[in-house]
């Protein structure tokens, strides 16, 4: 499943979005998606809405966004993120120069919200975060 679409996405140089939204990829899927994320250098957008991505896959991502110069579009709502996953995003944003909006509504676990928002205190403007 997701595993076979990652090695797609790694060596793929004209796909620019991906939408998993609804799929149940979990925590190892996502960490296989994380790694092509890593390779691909075109993806701006990428919707993991309800996907069942918890803490693990939250911080798999978080390290592949940490460089990627072309992700500007990240949606991760309706998924199972607590504090934890938040933070390993949030400190990724803070390094990343390209992500412009980020979706992590209704990840209400653990003062998810709080997390983000008070590490993200410090990114310029050009991040539009959307918490509900």
């Amino acid at each position: 499943g997701c595993k076979a679409l990652a090695e797609a996405i790694k060596m793929n140089t004209v796909l620019t979005s991906v939408d998993l939204s609804g799929n149940f990829i979990g925590d190892e899927g996502c960490t296989a998606l994380a790694e092509a994320m890593e390779m691909n250098t075109n993806l701006k957008k990428i919707d993991l809405t309800c996907t069942k991505i918890g803490d693990e896959g939250a911080t798999a991502i978080a390290n592949a966004i940490k460089f990627s110069r072309s992700l500007s579009d990240m949606k991760l709502s309706e998924n199972r993120v607590t504090a934890e996953g938040c933070k390993a995003l949030a400190d990724a944003i803070q390094i990343n120069k390209s992500l412009l909006r980020i979706d992590l509504e209704s990840d209400r676990q653990c003062g998810s919200f709080r997390t983000v928002v008070v590490h993200l205190s410090n990114v310029a403007l050009r991040l539009r975060l959307e918490l509900w």
